[in-house]
């Protein structure tokens, strides 16, 4: 905290301020005529200069303990010119002002004879040119504060510029009371400092155009403020932090045309070893036009850190990019980015890696509105990316995502990776999205399109990392995807995590149809992949979007479960019709594929889509199992099949209804190749529901084989329609369990022993009253038959006459003895019972209650009619 005095010196400073701004308006125009003056604000103590053709040698100064003070009118270095400031023994920061209205040029070297920390003050901007340097072997910082404080000893002000007090500690904050000016760095030559030295430009707006900052092992800090605030300055030995507060508003910092900032060096550039610390922080943070922030460890020492910090945006353009990477045996630095919205474009980006046996650093990103990552360079060759990498036998970092909304898009990715030729393990890839995830198309290249998404991919010795997202929207679409996959020889592979409250929706193919929308956890080498979790309400698989668990080496294929608490639809295919909507666990080498698990309420199958597992190879299909309280397929299929291993088998637990639709299969086969494989199996359980289909539709549930034994399908259920068991397949739906040339299968049916099929008569399409005559029939021969048709015509009672009206009769209560019905194997046909005859009466009796009795044995002479008959005249 400042003391009194030092706050009305503040004061003082900001009413000093307007009258500064005022003449850097009237000096805007005017060129520095002069490179080094000094002012005569330190009296007796005024800075010295010695000037020669190309040097300015600056002595004298105020010395307050280890702090020596100038003060400069105008203070610019010409192109080719050096200023060299001299220094007695003991002092540890010479601290120099500029107090007139001009910006100070930097165009040749600016240096120390010492190895003293150097302040450049100057609130009218500074400006280092194409062939600025620096010659100094401590710390450097340049700044357009108005004012450096020091603790409560007070300030050293450019815009009030008195004679020092006694000002003997450490310089601890720098002081705005303006909208700064900016400091901008043109050196392409490079700002360089001796190794471990700090090195920091405080604006106002930082602009390095194309310019370039190294420190060796060192820090180096970039930000500014756009009003009025304190930044504060911490020293400790020769290194020197900034810590802005929470509550100031921040100016911009760019890095354009190439700019570097870097604190070691590139790989296989230089030959010294080197770590440090970047920091950057400003209101918009802008790195473009090929621009670097490098923070690698070359060295035997942890790496150092990578910290960019913007209130509103950082953007990385133009195959700009942010590295903080370890080529030693140390652990690599770490890069944290903390903003309200992070773009990553045109092939541009941020990475952590390790190229030794040093664990690589981790990259989190915090973007409390979006993250959006799109695009290639202009040649199509690099895609924007996210990384965390291992090539060696160190093990890859995290990389850590929190945001509201992620976008991927064009090819870009968000990945971790271990190489070919490392023996370490991938990082973990973690995204938190408080919105959305939002994975959209390829890139650009017809010939090789990049699927835009999120990859935790292995293709080492080591195990892959995990993918793990949760968000309330998950949207893959366009040929974009998510996997977490084991390429290389590791034991296992990654396990792909996602969790999103609402929706996980997966759409389509790329522009071309060569790459599907999809989520995929897979092997292609020796070891296994890994297992895939699905976990929200709404499951939708569009247009011949896939999810898949797959091997196609000598690994066990991964599992997939999903867990959707309304539905999952599965519809459609590819544009092309090729490829269907796909719910799938898949091996095509010798290991055996994964299981299959769904939990949902009402799961959807249409127009094409499948939900399969299957083996190509001679690995054992895969188990599916589905728990919801409604399946319907209609131009689906849930399947399992082989080519020469055993069928996996098909377990559904069904609450209510099972509805098979125009072709719909429900099947298990084995051995399409003929080279054996028994049949899976298929159970249905479904106590209280019921299986349906139209009988016409050639909709099948069947167990199947070739060589092999065939399967066995046991179902239980409430009631089974318009689909029953046939020894083989027909063009009607039906349950089979065959096979070819091997052992049949078995069909067990379990339902309830009351069939409403059973009785019925098929009713006449035209309603039969239309057929009975409205007149009498010709005389001319005898009637000994009664005939009643219609639901009208015969009276309750025989002394009544006859009336159109229909009669109302009670219902009864069918006996509740319910039995099992069991189908046997198929070898034999089920049994059905055979309902009795229905014969037509042909008259009526009474019986000994006096009762009239249609019957069909009526006596041969008829009873006489109490009524007179109907006159009919025959024509």
């Amino acid at each position: 905290m400042f003391s009194q005095s030092l706050f009305y010196q503040w004061w003082q400073l900001r009413l000093a301020s307007l009258l500064a701004l005022v003449a850097a308006i009237a000096g805007a125009n005017e060129s520095a005529l002069a490179q080094i003056v000094p002012d005569n604000t330190l009296g007796q103590e005024s800075s010295v200069v010695i000037s020669s053709p190309n040097l300015d040698q600056i002595n004298g100064g105020a010395i307050r303990g280890a702090n020596l003070f100038h003060s400069f009118k105008e203070f610019n270095v010409k192109e080719g010119g050096r200023a060299i400031f001299r220094n007695p023994p003991g002092i540890e920061n010479i601290i120099s002002r500029v107090t007139g209205g001009n910006r100070s040029e930097i165009f040749g070297r600016l240096g120390v004879l010492s190895s003293a920390n150097l302040f450049l003050i100057n609130p009218n901007g500074i400006i280092f040119g194409p062939n600025a340097q620096l010659n100094i072997g401590g710390s450097f910082l340049a700044t357009t504060a108005n004012a450096i404080g020091f603790d409560e000893q007070g300030l050293f002000s450019a815009s009030v510029p008195n004679s020092p007090p006694v000002l003997t500690v450490n310089p601890s904050a720098l002081l705005f009371n303006q909208i700064a000016k900016s400091i901008t760095n043109q050196s392409t030559t490079g700002l360089q400092l001796a190794a471990n030295q700090s090195l920091l430009l405080v604006g106002g707006d930082v602009n390095l155009e194309g310019g370039k900052l190294s420190v060796l092992n060192g820090r180096v800090e970039l930000g500014g403020l756009a009003g009025e605030g304190t930044v504060g300055l911490n020293i400790d030995d020769k290194n020197l932090r900034l810590s802005f507060p929470d509550n100031v508003a921040l100016a911009d910092v760019s890095l354009t045309k190439g700019a570097t900032v870097q604190t070691s060096f590139e790989r296989g550039v230089g030959s010294q070893l080197g770590t440090g610390n970047i920091q950057v922080q400003g209101r918009r943070v802008t790195i473009a036009d090929g621009s670097k922030i490098l923070a690698n460890n070359t060295g035997a020492e942890p790496g150092g850190t990578l910290t960019v910090r913007a209130s509103e945006l950082v953007e990385v353009l133009g195959a700009s990019s942010l590295l903080a990477e370890t080529y030693g045996v140390e652990t690599g630095g770490n890069l944290t980015i903390d903003t309200g919205k992070l773009i990553i474009r045109d092939g541009s980006k941020i990475a952590a890696g390790t190229f030794n046996s040093g664990q690589g650093g981790t990259v989190t990103v915090r973007a409390s509105d979006s993250v959006e990552l799109s695009g290639t360079d202009a040649n199509g060759a690099n895609f924007s990316r996210i990384i965390t990498q291992t090539d060696g036998a160190g093990n890859a970092g995290l990389v850590s995502i929190e945001t509201g909304q992620l976008i991927v898009q064009g090819g870009a990715q968000v990945s971790t990776a271990s190489a070919k030729t490392s023996s370490g393990q991938g990082g973990l890839l973690l995204v938190k999205a408080s919105d959305s995830v939002q994975l959209i198309g390829t890139s650009t290249s017809a010939d090789n399109p990049i699927p835009s998404g999120l990859f935790a991919l292995g293709e080492g010795s080591g195990k892959p990392g995990d993918l793990t997202i949760e968000t309330r929207s998950f949207i893959v679409r366009d040929g974009a995807r998510a996997s977490a996959s084991n390429l290389g020889s590791a034991q296992s592979g990654g396990t792909l995590s996602l969790t999103a409250s609402e929706l996980v929706q997966l759409i389509g193919t790329s522009a071309n149809g060569q790459v599907r929308s999809g989520l995929l956890v897979g092997s292609t080498g020796t070891g296994s992949a890994g297992e895939l979790i699905i976990k929200t309400e709404k499951l939708q698989v569009l247009d011949g979007a896939f999810v898949s668990a797959r091997t196609v080496g000598e690994g066990r294929g991964g599992s997939v479960m999903v867990n959707a608490s309304n539905s999952i639809e599965l519809n459609g295919t590819s544009a092309d019709r090729q490829m269907p909507s796909l719910l799938t666990t898949q091996t095509t080498g010798v290991g055996d594929a994964g299981n299959l698990t769904i939990e949902t309420g009402q799961l959807t199958i249409k127009n094409g889509a499948q939900i399969t597992s299957s083996s190509t190879g001679i690995g054992r299909a895969g188990d599916s199992k589905v728990q919801a309280s409604s399946l319907s397929l209609d131009q689906g299929s849930i399947t399992s099949q082989t080519t020469s291993g055993n069928g996996g088998n098909i377990n559904l637990s069904i609450k209510d209804l099972l509805l098979l639709r125009r072709g719909s299969e429900i099947s298990t086969t084995a051995g399409t190749d003929q080279k054996g494989g028994d049949g899976g199996n298929i159970t249905i359980n479904a106590p209280n529901g019921f299986i349906v289909a139209n009988p016409a539709e050639n909709s099948d549930i069947s167990a199947n084989a070739f060589t092999g034994i065939g399967g066995r399908v046991d179902i239980k259920a409430n009631g089974i329609y318009g689909i029953e068991f046939r020894e083989s397949p027909t063009l009607l739906s039906d349950i089979t369990a065959s096979s070819e040339f091997g052992t049949q299968g078995t069909v067990e049916l379990n339902t309830p022993d009351i069939d409403p099929n059973n009785g019925l008569v098929e009713l006449p399409t035209i309603p039969v009253e239309t057929k009975v005559a409205q007149g009498c029939y010709s005389p001319g021969y005898a009637q000994n038959r009664f005939v009643i048709a219609g639901r009208g015509g015969l009276p309750p009672n025989p002394k009544d006459i006859i009336t159109p009206d229909a009669v109302q009769v009670d219902w009864v209560t069918l006996n509740p003895n319910i039995d099992n019905r069991k189908s046997p194997s198929v070898s034999l046909n089920p049994i059905k019972p055979t309902p009795e005859p229905i014969v037509e009466a042909t008259g009526w009796v009474f019986n000994a209650k006096g009762e009239l009795v249609f019957t069909a044995d009526a006596p041969t002479k008829p009873h006489e009619s109490w009524q007179s008959p109907i006159s009919c005249r025959a024509s």
